[in-house]
């Protein structure tokens, strides 16, 4: 094996480091998606939420058949909206949830930091 180099981006390293530090605090994250799950405009949501490696990531989905039981599972997602027309996802650490997204690689970016 001599005379053969490794070679990694250092943005590939900086993302690993990230997920591994966040794996060491055992920091977890929610993803709701709320909204009817089975709509045109929840399925890319639903893709980018369970792309990449993200071992610390819950998916929970909202709507109208889920909302009660998932208020008494996760009170924290009782107050977020279901809208009628338009799914959108919140990613929510520590009872607490960011801003919602309709936009699939927002979605992404935001699971990715």
């Amino acid at each position: 094996m001599a005379g053969r180099k490794f070679s990694i981006e250092t943005r590939d390293l900086t993302r690993v480091f990230r997920v591994k530090r966040r794996e060491a605090r055992g920091q977890t994250r929610e993803v709701v998606i709320a909204g009817d799950p089975a709509s045109a405009s929840a399925q890319p949501l639903l893709w980018a939420a369970r792309s990449g490696y993200r071992p610390r990531q819950v998916l929970l989905l909202k709507s109208a058949e889920t909302a009660a039981a998932l208020g008494q599972l996760a009170p924290y997602t009782a107050p977020l909206p279901i809208e009628e027309h338009q799914a959108v996802a919140y990613v929510c650490a520590n009872g607490a949830c960011e801003l919602p997204t309709s936009d699939p690689g927002e979605l992404t970016t935001r699971l990715d930091q």
